[in-house]
C-alpha cells in the first residue's frame, strides 16, 4: 500500500531480512518517541531520542531476576 506524503504521516525504512540474524551487541540503537521523560510525567510535544546500548544475553541474565526469552533485545544503560 502506498501512502502519499502527508504532514504527519511519512514512510519509514524497515530492516531487510538479512538483519534478523545480527545480535547488535555493543551497538547503540536510538529509541524515539513523544512519551513522558519520567514515570507519571506529562507527554512532550517534541520528538525525543535516547541511545540504548544492546547487552549480551549473559549480561542481561546476570542483571535481571527474570530471564529474557532470547526473542527480545536486552538494552539500556547500566547503573553505576
Amino acid at each position: 500500500m502506498f501512502i502519499s506524503n502527508f504532514r504527519y504521516i511519512q514512510p519509514i525504512c524497515l530492516p531487510n531480512a538479512g538483519m534478523s540474524s545480527r545480535t547488535f551487541i555493543g551497538e547503540r540503537p536510538v529509541a524515539l518517541g513523544w512519551g513522558s521523560t519520567h514515570y507519571g510525567g506529562a507527554e512532550v510535544g517534541t520528538l525525543r531520542g535516547v541511545d540504548l546500548p544492546v547487552w549480551s544475553q549473559t549480561e542481561c541474565d546476570a542483571a535481571y531476576f527474570q530471564v529474557n526469552n532470547h526473542k527480545l533485545p536486552c538494552l539500556g544503560k547500566k547503573s553505576s
